[in-house]
């Protein structure tokens, strides 16, 4: 019950007894106005809340991180009576991760609407809730307030906007010395003539020109391509840290942000390069994705737009249960949201192992720990090359600072 609603019903209260007491029409006319607009107030606002009518929108429904979307929700007064005051609480992919609602207040003429315009800029990627979640209404006289909360009515219907990371396309990439089999090392990464060829085959999109046999296709007078026997391709296997922060905010988001984004460069560069990889991640079990070249890129794309950040296992424990299935010659990148003494020394028994690393550590610029310089001092001492990314840097910016 407002403050108003009590005021009035004690002015009500004072006519009703003031008419009883002296029997003077004026307190009975008072008290017949009040109790008219009590009526009016309450019908009106029980109406508009029972028969809310409204739309919303969200274009595009599907986003590449860095663009822009427009959120619209419109609130239509198809009635005879004016909407004094309605307040519209909804959520943005910002306010869903700090945890709180944008609000908007509005009067609605009757047989009128009103339109909220929200320009979302995608700046983080996942699968957001956007939208109106409850709204509270009063009346003309500010004597009733309801809320009413959407999201549990059947006609509601949620919208959600899906932000894919970005493709950053690298130039280059430091990848350590392979050494498969005894006779496969980095170098031929520049040549990509990494075995013997298999068989020929006709062009398809996406494959490179180096692997175009040009004196078949002249004689055949169609593009020929060199497929290669794929048995003797360096082996990438490639870990992300998938363990779940228990504190969610800001920080974190950006942060498994950007260890999406860092993988999502990093296999787009190897398997345009023509360099075989399994993608592994840990939630409730083990997952891996493998690929070959650059026509299998969309499943890892599409499977890395969803990764969920939930495993209980941290990285140093999935290191520990992968240990033994890690042959020589395998050559394992990672990336990493945290550094470790323990996770430095299961890197060093796997280097030790004849198995190459490279390392991805990504960081919170402004949360710097002093331990992180000094074990990627050691970690590069050890041969194990540690690249390490803050949260609001580039990939490709950085790789290109590292080569000047």
């Amino acid at each position: 019950m407002t403050n108003t609603l009590k005021w009035f019903l004690l002015v009500t209260f004072t006519f009703l007894i003031g008419g009883i007491y002296t029997g003077d029409r004026i307190f009975f006319m008072g008290f017949g106005v009040c109790v008219a607009i009590l009526f009016y107030s309450l019908a009106t606002a029980l109406w508009v809340l029972l028969d809310f009518n409204y739309t919303q929108s969200i274009d595009p429904a599907q986003a590449v991180k860095g663009s822009r979307a427009v959120l619209q929700m419109e609130i239509h007064n198809d009635k005879l009576f004016l909407f004094p005051y309605i307040k519209i609480y909804y959520q943005t992919p910002e306010s869903k991760i700090i945890g709180t609602l944008k609000e908007e207040t509005c009067s609605i003429l009757p047989l009128k609407q009103y339109t909220i315009r929200e320009e979302i800029y995608c700046d983080i990627r996942g699968r957001f809730p956007l939208g109106m979640t409850k709204i509270q209404i009063s009346d003309l006289f500010g004597l009733f307030n309801f809320t009413l909360d959407l999201a549990r009515q059947s006609y509601h219907r949620p919208l959600y906007i899906d932000v894919w990371p970005r493709i950053l396309h690298l130039t280059s990439l430091p990848i350590p010395q392979i050494d498969h089999e005894g006779s496969l090392s980095s170098n031929m990464i520049g040549t990509e003539e990494f075995s013997n060829i298999s068989d020929i085959r006709q062009y398809r999109f996406g494959d490179p020109l180096k692997k175009i046999h040009w004196k078949l296709s002249s004689k055949l007078q169609e593009i020929q391509v060199k497929n290669y026997e794929t048995d003797t391709q360096p082996e990438i296997l490639f870990y992300i840290d998938s363990s779940y922060t228990k504190d969610r905010d800001m920080v974190s988001y950006k942060t498994e942000d950007q260890v999406v984004e860092c993988a999502t460069a990093i296999i787009y560069y190897l398997l345009s390069n023509w360099i075989s990889l399994e993608m592994i991640t840990y939630s409730d079990a083990r997952q891996g994705l493998t690929a070959r070249n650059l026509q299998d890129f969309d499943k890892l794309y599409a499977f890395l737009t969803q990764v969920s950040f939930s495993s209980s296992f941290t990285i140093t424990e999935v290191l520990k249960m992968e240990y033994h299935t890690l042959s020589r010659g395998t050559g394992v990148f990672l990336i990493v949201k945290n550094l470790s003494p323990q996770l430095f020394n299961i890197l060093f028994i796997i280097k030790d192992s004849g198995i190459s690393l490279l390392l991805f550590y990504v960081r919170d610029p402004n949360n710097p720990k002093r331990e992180d310089d000094q074990i990627i001092e050691e970690l590069d001492e050890k041969g194990i090359n540690t690249i390490a990314i803050d949260i609001n840097e580039r990939l490709d910016k950085v790789l290109g600072a590292l080569e000047t």
